[in-house]
């Protein structure tokens, strides 16, 4: 599974991890920063608002069965 993870700026420099799932393989740029915008500027539906975009990246994870005896 892939996902963007996005980091932001809360109140007292909190940071605020935020995770989408199903991202593009490399979204822009600009998409990533407009995404941010849009969550920042929607912040009062949070309990701990954002008030920054501090980081973003792509996570790409895999998965490994385990068979057990």
């Amino acid at each position: 599974m892939r996902f963007l993870r996005m980091v932001f700026l809360g109140a007292g420099n909190r940071k605020i991890p935020m995770s989408f799932p199903y991202c593009v393989d490399s979204p822009s740029v600009s998409d990533v920063q407009a995404i941010g915008t849009s969550i920042i500027a929607n912040a009062d539906v949070f309990s701990d608002e954002p008030l920054s975009l501090l980081s973003a990246e792509v996570v790409q994870t895999t998965k490994t069965t385990i068979t057990l005896p």
